[in-house]
């Protein structure tokens, strides 16, 4: 397979930063508003959806560099959930924190995205994938894989459909990690280190707009444990 390269760890040491004056603080939850052509939106859907699966303690956490974020997750986003947290770096919202969706969120995803269909192709194969048989209990080694994103897009053979969604969910990464992280890493669910990722409209998606993109991978047993797109 001539589309990735292995790459070696980092070894890097990460100079000691003074750390901040934490807080957390309870942000009250505002009533449930039905959202509007919920198919087309995509960041919605990719923070919603984790909490429709049966996996106990999910938290999903989005940083807070602008006013302009905060106000679109105020207009969009928070509605949808019961029990959300600021956390304060110095007296300064750095990150809010979504811990559970309301009941009516709940049934109202679980109906339109899940029992409809209306979920993006590209969330459903992050978060939903098939569960791929994969040996349990077996030691974790890691190894880096590179995706030769030229070589790659070449390769892929994915749906029409996934070719039509738009940047907002990368412009999304872009502000809440990118510009300022100079990355973001994901954990896909039940996802193998094979050639069917030459179909992954999820990775499809990534190739378009990622500079890089890294898969660390378990060598015993081809997990695929994260994705990290610069």
């Amino acid at each position: 397979m001539d589309w990735f390269n292995r790459i070696e760890k980092s070894n890097l040491i990460m100079p000691h930063e003074a750390q901040p004056d934490f807080q957390i603080v309870k942000i009250q939850a505002s009533e449930f508003k039905t959202p509007n052509d919920l198919a087309n939106n995509i960041i919605l859907q990719w923070i919603v959806c984790p909490f429709l699966l049966d996996i106990d303690g999910v938290c999903f956490q989005i940083p807070i560099y602008s006013n302009n974020m905060y106000e679109y997750l105020s207009d969009t986003i928070l509605c949808n959930f019961s029990k959300i947290q600021g956390i304060y770096e110095d007296g300064i919202m750095t990150t809010i924190s979504l811990n559970k969706l309301n009941s009516e969120s709940e049934l109202y995803y679980k109906k339109h995205l899940l029992e409809l269909g209306l979920i993006s192709p590209v969330v459903k194969e992050f978060y939903m994938k098939e569960n791929t048989p994969l040996s349990l209990n077996v030691e974790i080694n890691t190894e880096n894989i590179e995706l030769d994103i030229e070589k790659f897009r070449k390769r892929l053979h994915v749906p029409e459909d996934s070719l039509r969604i738009s940047s907002e969910l990368w412009d999304f990464f872009v502000d809440t990690h990118i510009s300022k992280e100079g990355n973001i890493i994901l954990s896909p669910i039940h996802w193998t280190f094979n050639n069917d990722i030459l179909t992954s409209p999820t990775l499809e998606y990534f190739s378009r707009y990622a500079n890089r993109i890294i898969l660390t991978i378990n060598k015993n047993n081809s997990h695929i444990r994260a994705i990290e797109l610069s």
